[in-house]
């Protein structure tokens, strides 16, 4: 089954996405207080942003790792523009080795409008994710996780 859900009292750590022009789009102080995953499930993890002008080209995503793990950074166009990853398009995946911490991954570029997410797939990882606890920003973190594999291009299938 999947499991779809708002990570509305926990930041994710270190996801911001670079764009041209000097636009970095970032979440949180990028400090982690703990961390969290899905046991061995495959697992997707994302934060929502607006485009900020000047920032509609991403070039790279940095991903911040409790533990080392192959990855994918993703983004995701928000189809409805509000903010919930249910409809989100996958635009990118680029595959990646993490180590512990801060990954800074370069993707080819990917133009982005409106509202988008910016996040990791990972297919074996145990409790990759680094979370920052200090401060909450409601709807803007999220993860999907099933023992049955995951579609990028619709989180909420089991």
């Amino acid at each position: 089954m999947s499991r779809f859900m708002l990570l509305g009292a926990v930041m994710l750590a270190c996801l911001p996405a670079v764009a041209r022009a000097g636009v970095i789009y970032e979440y949180d102080d990028g400090t982690a207080e703990t961390y969290g995953g899905a046991a061995g499930a495959p697992l997707a993890w994302m934060v929502h942003f607006t485009v900020q002008p000047g920032g509609d080209t991403i070039n790279a995503v940095q991903i911040s790792l409790h533990e080392a793990c192959s990855f994918e950074a993703v983004v995701w166009e928000d189809i409805n523009g509000l903010g919930d990853p249910a409809d989100a398009r996958v635009l990118s995946r680029t595959p990646y080795t993490g180590a512990v911490g801060l990954n800074t991954v370069p993707i080819s570029p990917v133009t982005v409008s409106g509202s988008f997410f910016v996040g990791a797939y990972t297919s074996s990882a145990g409790y990759p994710i680094n979370a920052d606890t200090s401060g909450c920003a409601p709807h803007r973190s999220w993860v999907s996780a099933s023992s049955t594999g995951l579609d990028l291009n619709d989180l909420t299938k089991a």
